[in-house]
């Protein structure tokens, strides 16, 4: 996924994009783990002072936002 764009700061957060993937089996680590990486890099950083997160939780915390459309 390679994502572009801008971002209003004075949106409290803003959605990039929904994806899924499976969930470790216990008695299966080794074969089920993985890891989610990623790049984010402020344009004009030189002047901003706001500080961004990046914040990959479970869709139960938003369902009400974006359903599953």
């Amino acid at each position: 996924l390679h994502l572009t764009g801008t971002w209003n700061s004075n949106e409290f957060f803003i959605f990039l994009t929904k994806f899924g993937f499976q969930k470790t089996d216990p008695k299966d680590q080794e074969n089920t783990q993985g890891y989610i990486y990623g790049n984010i890099t402020k344009s004009n950083y030189s002047n901003s002072t706001k500080d961004l997160t990046l914040v990959v939780v479970d869709s139960e915390y938003f369902l009400p936002f974006y359903g599953n459309s």
